[in-house]
């Protein structure tokens, strides 16, 4: 069995990252460095979104077993773009602002590279309705792809909803997953 290495990240809608990101890994590594609320704690959950299996996901690892874990971190409010709590004005209940009320997508995808220059990418899509911030209404469906996959050209088959037929009849040599099978 060949040895893969994560090559590159990319990141749409996901957390406070608002639209495409993305970074190379180099070869040998790298070090993800910076501060307070810059991110970091969001690309690893992001990963593990995707390494994960679903019922076994826990967020925000950086803070586990420390007492300023960050219980209210979900798939819904990374989705959402969930970056601080406010109070309602007319109830009063405090609650997450989001970036992203309306109809949202978010994508993960993690290009991993073997020796000989061989790429495969695991991609996580989701889909939100309306302004639902409600677990059930999270639409989710993994791919493993041959080659790098390009995160935002895949935005027609997830903007309106995930359309796990067009996915798989676009790319056919994809093995594609809905979450739902998995427990979401």
């Amino acid at each position: 069995m060949r040895q893969h290495r994560l090559a590159r990240v990319q990141l749409i809608n996901w957390g406070t990252f608002t639209g495409e990101w993305s970074f190379a890994v180099p070869w040998k590594g790298m070090l993800l460095t910076g501060p307070s609320g810059a991110g970091k704690s969001s690309v690893l959950d992001a990963m593990a979104a995707v390494l994960v299996a679903p019922g076994k996901l826990r967020f925000n690892a950086a803070a586990q077993g420390t007492d300023t874990r960050d219980h209210d971190r979900s798939l819904v409010t990374y989705v959402r773009g969930a970056h601080k709590r406010e109070a309602d004005e007319e109830t009063g209940e405090v609650g997450a602002a989001f970036l992203r009320k309306g109809p949202t997508w978010s994508g993960i995808a993690l290009t991993f590279v073997d020796a000989a220059g061989t790429a495969t990418s695991l991609v996580r899509l989701f889909h939100i309705s309306g302004s639902s911030a409600q677990r059930e209404d999270l639409k989710s469906l993994f791919a493993v792809a041959p080659g790098e996959v390009d995160l935002l050209a895949l935005q027609g088959f997830v903007a309106n909803g995930i359309e796990h037929r067009q996915l798989k009849a676009a790319f056919p040599d994809w093995h594609t997953y809905p979450a739902d099978k998995y427990g979401s």
